[in-house]
């Protein structure tokens, strides 16, 4: 963490899928939040294969991942424009 920005990640071993989620109830009540999510896609066209995707969420949220055997995945949580 740094301020009002978190980053998280996750990893998971090679012996299969796993399913997470991880609670948001740790962000501040009054404050709207962005996650930029990056996560393990076979089906993109890049070297590494990693799909990057932005949801809004607040300290309500749940995020749910599937991990891929040997994968994992990283959240960058920052407050939104809006609250100012």
């Amino acid at each position: 963490r740094k301020g009002n920005t978190w980053y998280i990640g996750a990893i998971t071993n090679e012996d299969g899928e796993r399913n997470i989620e991880i609670s948001m109830d740790f962000l501040n009540p009054k404050l709207k939040y962005k996650a930029t999510q990056y996560t393990d896609d076979i089906n993109i066209d890049s070297k590494t294969h990693v799909a990057v995707s932005e949801r809004k969420v607040t300290n309500k949220s749940v995020l749910s991942f599937i991990l891929n055997a040997s994968g994992g995945c990283a959240l960058k949580i920052e407050p939104t424009h809006k609250n100012k």
